[in-house]
Parts: C-alpha cells; sequence; structure tokens
C-alpha cells in the first residue's frame, strides 16, 4: 500500500507542470507564447468553497508560469490574499487563457452561463473538469479538462 501512496503523491505533484504544458500546447495552436500573454488563474484553495490552500496545486503552477513570462491574473473568492484583482470580472478582462484550479460554486454558476468568446477568451485549461466541453467548441473555445480524454 505505501507504493500506492507515494504513486499518487508523484502524481500530484507532476500535475502543476502537466497543466502548464497544456496550457502551452493550446496557446501555441492560436499564436501565443506563455510569455507576455495574459491569463486568470481562478481558485487558490485546494477544494471547493473552503478557504484553506495548503496542499493546493495553485502555488506550484503560478510559480511556473510565472517563470515563463505569463501576466497572471489571480482571482479566489474564498482565498483572497492571493488575489491580484477584486473580482472574478476584472480577473476574466482582457486576458486570452483561463486555468481553472478551484472551481467555487459561485465563480462556476458564472463561468458556466459566460460566453467566453465574446470576451476575446481564446483557451481554457479546465483543471476540475467542470464546464461543459460541448458549450465551449461552439463557442470556438480551445478547451482541456485536465483528466478528461481529448
Amino acid at each position: 500500500m505505501p507504493e500506492m501512496i507515494q504513486l499518487a503523491r508523484m502524481t500530484n505533484n507532476s500535475m502543476p507542470a502537466y497543466t502548464v504544458s497544456v496550457l502551452q500546447d493550446l496557446l501555441n495552436q492560436r499564436g501565443y507564447p506563455i510569455n507576455g500573454t495574459r491569463i486568470a488563474l481562478l481558485g487558490v484553495a485546494y477544494k471547493r468553497n473552503v478557504d484553506d490552500a495548503r496542499e493546493s496545486p495553485f502555488f506550484e503552477l503560478h510559480k511556473l508560469l510565472l517563470s515563463k513570462g505569463a501576466l497572471l491574473k489571480v482571482f479566489d473568492s474564498w482565498f483572497r490574499s492571493e488575489n491580484t484583482v477584486d473580482s472574478l470580472e476584472r480577473a476574466l478582462e482582457q486576458v486570452k487563457a483561463v486555468v481553472i484550479v478551484t472551481e467555487h460554486s459561485d465563480i462556476l454558476r458564472v463561468l458556466q452561463s459566460m460566453n467566453f468568446s465574446e470576451m476575446g477568451i481564446e483557451v481554457i485549461v479546465d483543471g476540475r473538469n467542470c464546464l461543459n466541453r460541448d458549450m465551449m467548441q461552439t463557442q470556438n473555445i480551445l478547451y482541456r479538462g485536465i483528466g478528461r480524454r481529448v
């Protein structure tokens, strides 16, 4: 059993780098590098509707994206100390990509009915598989749910 726990930990620890790789591939398909591209990171907390960020993949993901020159807007409605903007609306203004780290219900309600393409958003990496892939396709969004098959 300890081997399974170790394997699970290794898998979880590798997810931020994998997420950055997926994001980079999708941005490249649209002709954008990560360096200099505005990206919204939504959610800091470890899980939905809590204000606890311990063990959250956000911190490693944030560090990796900054090291690649991404221009980040961070918003979490439950864990506010990392926010760089004061609202979800501001986080989504003038960004080309969105990465969903935590799917708080208040944020999810807005995202599920949003027309991303009208806002100029072209890429979404959904770390919680909380958005409807078919809806993204109708909006011409390059969408990848982490853990979903392509």
